[in-house]
C-alpha cells in the first residue's frame, strides 16, 4: 500500500537565459513589500519587467528555487570588475506565501558556492533595516553588517575553491539540468508546441 504525502518537491538550480520569462513572471507576483525588500525601493510591473529584459546583456548570473514546478524564489550574484575583480553583488527574492520555509537559505547556500567556485572572495548585498530574514542569513554565514542611511550592507568573504567545493556545484549542476529538461516537457503540451502557462 502507498502513501501519499503533502510534502513539496522543491528543486534549487541555475536558470538558463531562455526561462528569463519565467524570471518576470516570478517578479510580477511579488507583493508590494517583497518587491521593496528586493529593489529598497517601490517598483511597478514596468520596471521588474524592463529589469529582467535587461538580463540579457549583463553579466552575472542566477539561482531559481522551484517549488512543485514552479519558480517561487531567485538569487542573483552580479560579479563587479575593475578594481573590485573578485567582487560581486548578491540579491533574493521569494515570493510572500513561499518565506519563512528556508528556501532563501537554499538560494543562499548555493549561491555563496557558485561565487566562491567562480574565484569571487567578497559577496556584498544590500537590505532594508527591517529585512531581518536576510540579515540573519548573513550573519549565519559569517557576513558582516554595516548600517547605512536607510539600509543594511553586508559582507561575506569567502575561501577559495576546492576540490570539494567543485565537486558539489558539480553534483548540483547535473541534478538541475535534469529538473530544467523536465521542467521544460511540463511547460508544453504533447505536441511541443504549445506552452502551459501556468497560474
Amino acid at each position: 500500500m502507498s502513501m501519499r504525502t503533502n510534502v513539496p518537491m522543491v528543486v534549487v538550480r541555475r536558470l538558463r537565459r531562455s526561462e528569463l520569462p519565467l524570471v518576470v513572471d516570478h517578479f510580477l507576483r511579488l507583493d508590494d513589500e517583497s518587491r521593496r525588500r528586493r529593489f529598497c525601493r517601490p517598483v511597478n510591473d514596468a520596471y521588474l519587467t524592463s529589469y529582467v529584459m535587461g538580463e540579457k546583456y549583463r553579466p552575472g548570473h542566477i539561482e531559481g528555487v522551484f517549488v512543485d514546478g514552479m519558480l517561487r524564489g531567485i538569487a542573483e550574484l552580479r560579479p563587479l570588475g575593475g578594481e573590485y575583480r573578485g567582487h560581486a553583488e548578491a540579491a533574493f527574492s521569494v515570493e510572500r506565501a513561499f518565506q519563512q520555509r528556508g528556501l532563501g537559505a537554499r538560494l543562499f547556500e548555493r549561491l555563496v558556492l557558485r561565487a566562491r567556485n567562480n574565484g569571487i572572495h567578497t559577496l556584498s548585498m544590500a537590505c532594508l533595516p527591517e529585512n531581518r530574514a536576510m540579515q540573519k542569513l548573513a550573519r549565519r554565514l559569517g557576513g558582516a553588517l554595516v548600517r547605512w542611511p536607510g539600509e543594511m550592507q553586508g559582507t561575506l568573504t569567502e575561501e577559495p575553491a576546492t576540490v570539494f567545493s567543485m565537486a558539489r556545484e558539480g553534483v548540483a549542476e547535473m541534478a538541475g539540468a535534469a529538473s530544467a529538461t523536465l521542467d521544460w516537457w511540463a511547460r508544453y503540451d504533447v505536441t511541443g508546441l504549445t506552452r502551459r502557462r501556468a497560474i
